[in-house]
């Protein structure tokens, strides 16, 4: 990299710096004053000015659409829908605007659809359509809208003769089921017509006409959008059904106080006729959690304050059938997240105290669904991985890591190594653990589950820093945190280790510290083959057993099926964009880049990002923010780079 000499004139004293000084990448100047930035899951750069929206190629500079009517619109209304290509984004006037940040497409905007407000939205990518529930302008009552993703034009509308909507499925290409609610229907997509339509509760069949009243009328004002919560189920397991799970909300007075019980019901109908499946529908206690399509049936797992029971329900009957009489099985906390292994399904709960929380582990045998140990194995944290060992599952939590032996259904180590899921590494062969307690690394055999310590003298951070990341290199194992950084080869060697103080000014980190935590996101989600990171949100436990790029394909694909490929099937070029841009951000994340970058102070109040090699500890390239007390700037750890607001209409690239 060419070297530059940086002159730094102070009064009449000159003192001369050198330091290789990174190049720029790209400029963009923008028309108006720039308010903020932002970067999208897949790494495209938007900026809002006084002059609008802007959307940024994020690998030469070039602004590749404007939209001039969301100029100044507030950086807190941008948001990322998760599970689907798109954003939401609020003009300066309260208008609501859906848009497709690659390309700009409004797929979606309040006025043109004529809603004052925007309740909730539901995408049917089968059929390239959103299904939108708000306030129509001059009128209080609830209004629907089918809208086409192609076009932001709305294919139809149905106002006060329709409840509020609850959950929508999207079925096919024409097909969309939706619940309100007293009623599930089964319409058409591009017209709005009903195929069929039934009563949550067969016994309210004969009042369609009273129930259609209260639905539309919300029960009498009653019941608000929030308090609906409900879900649409069509299991592999059972085709030719569909489920629905409603949780309902009531509030009681017992000797003067009021309280709020939660129940949730459920109800199986045929999807071609609409015709009850069930006798009647099965009601159970709490909110509505998690539900499991299992061989045998519906595992419900509600959510509950305290402990809560786990139940069964057969997919052709409805009839509750694990536990004595089909009560269930009582388990404590409430389930987080759950992996179907050949074992049976192992399932994640969670118990809330106040502000602490215990976790705890179950295994329920894969036939009959009963859990295979009355007494559950403790653990601390959100279950995020779990590897096949010789020696039992390799659990590794946002806290700790642990192995769960399924023969006895016990955490088997003496003492878990604290860290979690940032803090380890993977192989073909061996698991790397970076243990806080002790400050050492462990390695685990995949083969044969032993643990070692590959290093036997403590690390020790500066600063009052403890280890966050780690990052297997060809000569060790990185570690790092905000401002230090150490290599520990494989042999146990310290190879070096380095500390660069951080400006003492409050926030100038921020960015960065968000830019590694995004990025370990990524890694952890896709070393423990899960979609989250892409968009696409998931219950499961991803466990890591048989081909490695089997189970990556698998995971992106069934993330993103919907949010892309079916994008992508209707000819929407976004769609072909987006798969481009997360598969190289998916091979991105395999990939180790070369460095890692900390804000530093050079002296004399010189401000920059110090990019630090980490094969060996040398400070190489720098980026100069001159003695901007406050830099905004936005780094993508992922494609390694920094875009730095150099004045009020210019935004410079670095790349590192």
């Amino acid at each position: 990299m060419k070297k530059l000499t940086l002159l730094l004139i102070v009064g009449l004293f000159t003192t001369v710096s050198v330091f290789s000084q990174t190049p720029e990448t790209w400029k963009a100047g923008f028309k108006g004053s720039i308010n903020w930035s932002r970067i999208t899951p897949l790494g495209y750069l938007i900026v809002n000015s006084s002059a609008g929206l802007h959307g940024v190629d994020p690998e030469t500079g070039k602004i590749t659409w404007s939209n001039a009517d969301l100029a100044g619109a507030p950086e807190s209304s941008f948001t990322i829908l998760d599970g689907t290509p798109f954003a939401t984004i609020t003009d300066v006037s309260g208008g609501l605007y859906m848009i497709e940040p690659i390309e700009g497409s409004v797929v979606f905007s309040s006025k043109d659809a004529g809603f004052e407000t925007v309740d909730n939205r539901f995408f049917l990518y089968r059929s390239g359509a959103i299904l939108v529930l708000g306030k129509k302008s001059g009128s209080g009552d609830p209004g629907l809208s089918m809208i086409s993703m192609t076009n932001g034009k709305s294919l139809w509308s149905k106002s006060s003769d329709f409840g509020m909507v609850s959950a929508c499925y999207d079925l096919d290409k024409e097909h969309c089921l939706v619940s309100t609610l007293f009623f599930v229907f089964k319409m058409e997509v591009k017209t709005g017509d009903e195929v069929w339509k039934k009563s949550m509760d067969p016994k309210f069949e004969k009042m369609a006409g009273f129930m259609k009243m209260m639905d539309k009328g919300s029960a009498g004002g009653l019941i608000k959008q929030e308090d609906l919560v409900a879900d649409i189920l069509v299991p592999e397991e059972n085709p030719g059904a569909c489920y629905v799970a409603v949780q309902t909300k009531t509030e009681k007075t017992v000797n003067g106080e009021k309280s709020i019980v939660y129940s949730n019901q459920y109800n199986a109908f045929d999807l071609s006729s609409g015709e009850y499946i069930w006798p009647a529908p099965v009601q159970f206690p709490d909110m509505l959690g998690t539900v499991i399509a299992a061989k045998k049936g519906f595992v419900i797992c509600p959510m509950s304050s305290g402990n809560s029971r786990i139940s069964v329900l057969d997919y052709k009957t409805g009839e509750s059938v694990l536990g004595k009489k089909g009560r269930g099985v009582s388990v404590k906390g409430s389930v987080l997240g759950y992996s179907v292994l050949k074992e049976g399904i192992l399932v994640n709960t969670r118990v809330l105290s106040g502000s602490s929380s215990k976790n705890y582990l179950y295994m329920l045998n894969s036939e009959t669904l009963e859990p295979l140990y009355k007494k559950p194995a403790d653990i601390k944290g959100d279950v995020s991985k779990v590897i096949r060992t010789g020696a039992g599952l390799l659990v590794i939590t946002n806290e700790e890591t642990n192995i769960y032996q399924v023969s006895s259904g016990e955490m088997t180590l003496d003492k878990p190594m604290e860290g979690g899921s940032n803090l380890t590494g993977t192989t073909d062969e061996f698991v790397y653990a970076f243990n806080l307690d002790d400050g050492i690394v462990y390695v685990i055999d995949k083969k044969s589950g032993s643990v070692k310590p590959m290093s036997t003298i403590e690390l020790k951070f500066e600063g009052k820093e403890k280890p966050q990341y780690i990052e297997l290199r060809e000569g060790g194992i990185v570690v790092s945190a905000e401002q230090n950084i150490a290599m520990i080869d494989y042999n146990g060697v310290l190879t070096y280790q380095k500390y660069l103080p951080a400006p003492r000014l409050p926030g100038i980190t921020r960015a960065l510290l968000a830019a590694y935590a995004v990025r370990a996101a990524y890694v952890g989600a896709v070393s423990g083959y899960a979609s989250a990171a892409f968009g696409a949100a998931s219950n499961d436990i991803k466990v890591e057993e048989g081909d490695a790029n089997a189970a990556v394909a698998k995971g992106l694909t069934q993330g993103m099926s919907q949010a892309y490929g079916e994008l992508s099937n209707a000819g929407f070029t976004y769609a072909d964009k987006a798969f481009k841009a997360m598969n190289t951000r998916f091979k991105a994340t395999t990939e180790s880049n070369t460095s890692m970058l900390m804000m530093v102070d050079k002296g004399d109040k010189l401000y920059g990002l110090q990019e630090v090699n980490k094969d060996n500890g040398k400070e190489e390239s720098f980026i100069d923010m001159g003695k901007d007390k406050e830099p905004v700037y936005e780094v993508d750890a992922i494609s390694n780079k920094i875009y730095y607001r150099k004045s009020a209409t210019e935004i410079v690239c670095y790349s590192f």
